[in-house]
């Protein structure tokens, strides 16, 4: 399983603002007057660096182990999905060409859905990942059960592969549990 989240460093500057760093996006640095301010601000600039990648068409680094003093900030929601579908493709040499054909539509819809500024629907990434043998799964944790290592407040995307058969449940869920989110 791929969990979207980059270890990040938060350093007070000389005039008290916490400046974030990534070790994995050495491009990436951004600032807030407090840690609210600087973990939104870091995941904003994190989206922005992943989207900036995907649309030259560059490598995204699988996230490093968090060290000692670092903070994971997780990928933001409206470019996850977008980021596993293209890692998935990246990964196993899959072109836009040969995800159409699976798709059964043109190259110019793949390359729509994997263009950071076009929004595409959920379920159509769903499908095409299903069809790479992937699975998205989206997590919400309770903030006093989380990592210390993570920042307060998250949604955990994760991708596993190949997907699993499909479960009806009606139980309702407890704080501190996951769920797959499916069509």
């Amino acid at each position: 399983m791929f969990t979207f989240g980059y270890p990040a460093r938060f350093t007070a500057d000389e005039d008290g603002r916490l400046v974030v760093r990534f070790p994995d996006f050495p491009e990436a640095v951004t600032d807030g007057k407090d840690f609210a301010e600087a973990m939104a601000e870091a995941a904003d600039c994190l989206g922005s660096v992943i989207a900036i990648r995907m649309s030259r068409k560059e490598e995204i680094p699988p996230p490093s182990p968090a060290k000692r003093g670092q903070r994971l900030v997780s990928v933001p929601l409206w470019i996850a999905p977008k980021l596993a579908l293209y890692s998935a493709t990246r990964q196993q040499r899959i072109t836009n060409s040969e995800l159409a054909r699976r798709l059964g539509c043109r190259e110019t819809v793949v390359r729509r859905m994997l263009d950071p500024s076009h929004a595409t629907r959920p379920e159509r990434i769903e499908t095409a990942l299903e069809l790479v043998g992937k699975c998205l799964v989206i997590a919400v944790e309770d903030a006093a059960q989380a990592s210390p290592h993570r920042g307060s407040h998250r949604t955990e995307v994760t991708v596993s592969g190949p997907a699993q058969p499909r479960r009806q449940s009606s139980a309702p869920l407890r704080p501190g549990t996951t769920s797959s989110i499916r069509r």
